[in-house]
């Protein structure tokens, strides 16, 4: 907008900015003016600010300066920016006329002082003459230009946090898709670094940005991210039952000094505040009681009776392959037989109807549908089935730490269930031992040492 140029209308431009000042106030934006001579002559840094814009306001009310405006306009959408506002000081009905004319592809906002020193928006009017045809005049409205400008500005605000939020998701997607080991550590962390715009923060980012980092094993990168979420009160993020399971998972999974007893804190807070539990979180914490009895060298006897009461209650709440599993692990654990216990013969039928509907085992393209109905073929020691099963898990190739979860359920069960050593083996039960040794070596070589003792 030109506010230097003397012309009749310039006293109406100059309160044309006020209400475009007033209107970016109300939309807590940012307004830089550009002076159309640095423009036209190509300076640096006001072409810099006129394509880098979120948004530009462009005013036409100079005929001369139109044609060179409506160049560097085109220019500006070359580059992808659509989001352009064109204005008019309706001081002549014939210039507006031709202006809009000209510019029918845009939305143009013409504009008009009136006699009470109000900016008022201006609409083209059609009066049908008789002996003239139609003749466009324009009205005035009673809509002032800051606040016609303030719901623009608003609305682009909302397209444009949407438009910001897809990109990003995309670019995490295609991260994942693309890179591997330190490579996608490192996208993951700059990508984390975007985050830090509070137009890009939201459940869905938050969430997406904590499942990557936990597929790479980052907790120290959870918590970081959960923390800095507290930092942001007015989001209430922190508050969202998804987002805090993965703050106390990282916990759990990180389990340095005071890790453990800060998760389950937080996990019995949230289901303070939740009117019914929610499954992952309840799971949650009879996976933190679990990891306390094995760490313990299954001496600490309450956490293995807290984490079946916690996995039975998340399975109570709603039947899930997770909660399942894990309940018929700690069962069999606590002394439990598969052929004369009710509640496991009950399980094992739940599991089996739930991973059926999801389709034959050998259509399954989510490893822990695999691995549960592995798990469950073990604990019937229905070995023939657990075999179909380690060649569909082979299939899928997942990454190290899914096999180290199932490979220490399994490694619990042949613990606590010792077969006598004169008892024969079927020929299933060997081949189900050579699967088991091949996942043993995929595994870090800790575990590796620990399970191969075992399967001897």
């Amino acid at each position: 907008m030109d506010l230097t140029l003397a012309s009749s209308s310039l006293y109406q431009r100059k309160i044309a900015y006020e209400e475009i000042q007033e209107a970016c106030d109300a939309a807590n934006a940012s307004l830089h003016l550009i002076l159309f001579q640095k423009l036209d002559f190509g300076e640096m840094s006001a072409v810099e600010k006129f394509h880098g814009a979120d948004v530009a306001i462009i005013d036409l009310s100079i005929q001369e300066q139109q044609n060179s405006l409506l160049y560097l306009l085109g220019v500006r959408e070359s580059f992808g920016m659509k989001q352009n506002i064109l204005l008019f000081n309706e001081y002549s009905t014939e210039g507006a006329l031709q202006l809009r004319l000209s510019c029918s592809n845009y939305s143009l906002i013409s504009y008009r002082v009136n006699e009470n020193k109000q900016c008022i928006v201006t609409e083209p009017n059609v009066i049908n003459m008789l002996n003239n045809g139609n003749i466009i005049q324009s009205s005035e409205t009673k809509i002032l230009l800051h606040t016609k400008l303030t719901k623009i500005l608003q609305e682009i605000e909302i397209q444009t946090k949407a438009h910001m939020k897809e990109k990003f998701l995309s670019d995490l997607r295609k991260a994942r898709d693309d890179h591997t080991g330190d490579k996608l550590r490192e996208a993951l962390h700059n990508l984390r670094k975007r985050l830090d715009d509070p137009n890009l923060m939201s459940i869905e980012t938050a969430y997406n940005m904590f499942l990557s980092f936990r597929e790479i094993q980052d907790y120290d990168a959870m918590i970081k991210l959960f923390t800095d979420l507290q930092s942001v009160p007015h989001l209430k993020l922190t508050s969202n039952a998804t987002l805090l399971y993965f703050y106390a998972f990282a916990l759990n999974r990180r389990n340095l000094e005071g890790d453990r007893e800060k998760a389950i804190k937080f996990i019995t807070m949230a289901l303070e505040q939740t009117d019914g539990h929610v499954p992952d979180i309840v799971c949650l914490c009879g996976r933190i009681y679990k990891d306390k009895f094995v760490e313990s060298g299954y001496s600490d006897v309450d956490s293995l009776k807290n984490a079946i009461k916690w996995y039975r209650k998340g399975f109570e709440v709603q039947p899930n392959e997770y909660a399942g599993i894990n309940l018929a692990t700690l069962l069999v654990i606590d002394g439990a037989n598969f052929a004369a216990s009710e509640e496991l013969q009950r399980i094992g039928m739940v599991l089996s109807n739930l991973i059926g509907r999801k389709g034959s085992l050998t259509s399954l393209q989510d490893y822990w549908d695999v691995a549960t109905f592995f798990e469950i073929s073990v604990l019937a020691e229905n070995y023939s089935k657990a075999i179909q099963a380690s060649e569909c898990m082979f299939k899928l190739k997942p990454p190290n730490w899914y096999l180290k979860s199932t490979i220490g359920n399994i490694r619990l069960i042949n613990r606590f269930r010792k077969k006598p050593e004169d008892s024969e083996r079927s020929p299933e039960e060997h081949i189900f031992n050579f699967w088991m040794e091949y996942f043993i070596d995929a595994t870090e070589e800790e575990i590796s040492i620990l399970m191969k003792n075992q399967f001897k």
